[in-house]
């Protein structure tokens, strides 16, 4: 038998034992427990392309893959360690600073738009109901037969004005005050004095739709169908459509809409040619699924049941690096049928239509490496062009000149050639970096203008005229008539500029001159006919200056000039090009003389020179401001409308 001591000695001993075996277990789950905190830590980020040889049997494979490699993002931290502390001021951040989210939505602020009095019978206003009248173009569009939509369209009997507001407020049947989401079309019968608002219809959101920005719209030469073209986006921001509303516009006085068609991606532009409706728009694939179509491909059709863009109608760019489509989609005017569409994995900025294509442009740069950490780098454009004269779309081909083309105005078919100015810019800079973060410092930078006449037979350049301008000047603005161009470049700090007069009858002798320095720019060039020509744009003081010039043998000389201390818009379609009866006007806000002017500026150029001047006070943002002359009336719209005698 254990004495006493011993048996406490055993149970002592049991405990230590035990205690033993617990800190055995503790440190060995401690030991389990840093292991995979370490895992969970600094475990490397996968960094290999993602695989989609899953998607080898679908028609879009090809697609997909070229989408895969353009959207896939590396890891941006190395580990979960990096990226769990990088909110620490930076300390354990990779180098190269502060990191921005991936997507930032902005938003325009848009003032409320208020809609104040009644609408005017049609008894009231000498007309009746029945019929909206014979179409009577108002917009100075670019190439004759391809009408360009526009804020304002009318008949010889109907103005129909589409306010580019987003939000709209009225009193509803209770009396309460409502705020509406849409754009106001209102009607307005032209009847001189006696003129007024006969109709107003909103063009309201749908589908949890929002709308993103000013709208457009085309009236039917039979004036009975008005379609309105608009941007709009989802709740969540994650997607952009452009929305097209068919309106019934039979009888003016009690409009109905009758369709919407919705097209993936932002509004680009759009055209009106022998009853169909050419769709410019922009889609970006973002994060792409690519069990889901609808994430990175182009659709259109009602919401909610709308079709992919086919396997064969889309078209990848040997130049494309990110993900954005160029979507040309033909529609059926009455109907908004889609007829036809093709997708090009490339960004367009700008789209010329001519009486058979459509050219859109997209920029881009060569680089090369100068030794010494210098990159040498020329900025270039490609021209797709797809032609639609006939049943659907099909594209003829791509080239690319050197330079970057301003607008649509800097292009121009002529006997099946293209003639494109561009502004020429080459630049040397010096690559630096610190750590991870690169950067290029720009060392030299050169400036100029060229002109190409590209054969679109065969999709080369039969002619060019390149550096014709002083160094430092870049192209403002151009216009094209026939077998003449007038390009006018400027350094813009500056403020002067020549224009250049293109004799263009002989392409293999191409001959030009200029109108020497001139103070200020014109961003608009018109040809006013009668051998003409208008440019609207800034003084050296940058404010409004209109110079009229004429068109000499093989010279541009400076007329006469009309200066005022306002701002405007450099929106062409938003000014009065009235030829016939030698009419120029504008929509200004400012002071002009040491007098605050909001309202229309109206001139009017008769025997080389500018004899009246009319300025009538309106409330209008000058971008929104339309007006056109008929009877000895100028018919105003902004937000507000005016009929005005300008004759008794």
């Amino acid at each position: 038998m254990k004495t006493y001591k011993e048996q406490t000695d055993s149970i002592l001993n049991k405990v230590n034992k035990k205690k033993k075996q617990r800190r055995i277990i503790v440190g060995a789950g401690v030991s389990l427990a840093a292991t995979a905190l370490a895992l969970v830590l600094f475990l490397p980020y996968p960094t290999a392309l993602p695989s989609v040889t899953a998607y080898k049997n679908s028609e879009y494979y090809s697609l997909i893959q070229k989408l895969n490699e353009i959207t896939y993002v590396a890891p941006r931290y190395k580990n979960n360690f990096e990226k769990w502390t990088s909110g620490f001021g930076g300390v354990f951040a990779p180098s190269g600073g502060a990191m921005k989210d991936d997507f930032i939505y902005e938003s325009e602020s848009v003032p409320d738009q208020s809609i104040e009095g009644g609408l005017a019978s049609p008894d009231s206003v000498g007309g009746n109901s029945n019929g909206a009248g014979k179409y009577e173009e108002t917009t100075d569009n670019q190439v004759q037969g391809v009408t360009e939509a526009d804020l304002l369209k009318r008949t010889d009997r109907y103005a129909f004005y589409l306010s580019p507001s987003y939000r709209t407020s009225e009193w509803d049947e209770n009396g309460y005050y409502e705020i509406k989401n849409g754009f106001l079309l209102q009607v307005y019968s032209i009847a001189g004095e006696n003129s007024a608002q006969v109709e107003e219809f909103l063009i309201g959101e749908d589908t949890g739709m929002k709308f993103a920005s000013a709208p457009e719209m085309y009236l039917s030469k039979d004036a009975t169908t008005l379609t309105v073209i608009a941007d709009c986006y989802n709740g969540t921001y994650t997607q952009r459509y452009t929305l097209l509303v068919s309106v019934d516009t039979s009888d003016p006085t009690n409009l109905v809409e009758t369709n919407r068609v919705y097209v993936s991606g932002n509004y680009i532009s759009s055209r009106l040619v022998n009853g169909e409706i050419l769709l410019f728009n922009s889609y970006q694939v973002s994060k792409p699924s690519f069990d889901d179509e609808s994430t990175f491909l182009p659709q259109y059709g009602a919401f909610g049941n709308m079709q992919t863009v086919a396997a064969e109608d889309v078209v990848c760019s040997d130049i494309a690096t990110t993900a954005k489509y160029t979507v040309v989609t033909k529609l059926d005017e009455k109907t908004l049928a889609v007829e036809d569409s093709l997708a090009l994995l490339s960004y367009s900025q700008e789209a010329y239509v001519s009486a058979t294509n459509v050219f859109l442009t997209q920029g881009y740069s060569i680089e090369a490496e100068l030794g010494n950490g210098n990159v040498d780098s020329e900025v270039m454009t490609e021209i797709s062009c797809v032609n639609y004269a006939g049943e659907g779309l099909e594209l003829k081909g791509t080239f690319s000149v050197n330079g970057s083309v301003k607008n649509q105005y800097s292009m121009d078919e002529y006997e099946n050639v293209l003639r494109v100015a561009t502004t020429y810019t080459h630049t040397v800079s010096r690559q630096y970096t610190n750590g991870n973060h690169a950067w290029l410092s720009t060392v030299s930078r050169e400036t100029n203008a060229n002109l190409y006449c590209i054969d679109l037979t065969n999709f080369e350049a039969i002619a060019k005229v390149e550096k014709f301008a002083p160094e430092g000047e870049t192209v403002e603005s151009v216009r094209f008539n026939g077998t003449k161009a007038y390009v006018c470049t400027a350094v813009v700090i500056t403020f002067s500029d020549p224009v250049f007069f293109f004799d263009l009858s002989d392409l293999q002798n191409i001959t030009w001159t200029d109108t020497g320095t001139i103070d200020g720019y014109s961003t608009s060039l018109i040809d006013f006919g009668h051998g003409y020509l208008v440019g609207i744009g800034y003084n050296d003081k940058r404010q409004l200056k209109i110079e009229v010039y004429t068109q000499g043998e093989g010279k541009v000389e400076s007329v006469c000039s009309y200066e005022l201390s306002v701002s405007f818009s450099e929106e062409y379609k938003s000014y009065l090009i009235d030829r016939e009866n030698g009419f120029i006007g504008l929509g200004v806000n400012g002071y002009g003389n040491g007098v605050y002017r909001r309202g229309y500026l109206l001139l009017q150029f008769e025997e080389g020179k500018l004899v009246r001047e009319l300025f009538i006070p309106l409330e209008l943002y000058p971008s929104n401001a339309r007006a056109f002359y008929e009877g000895g009336y100028l018919y105003l719209f902004g937000e507000e409308f005016k009929a005005v005698n300008i004759i008794g």
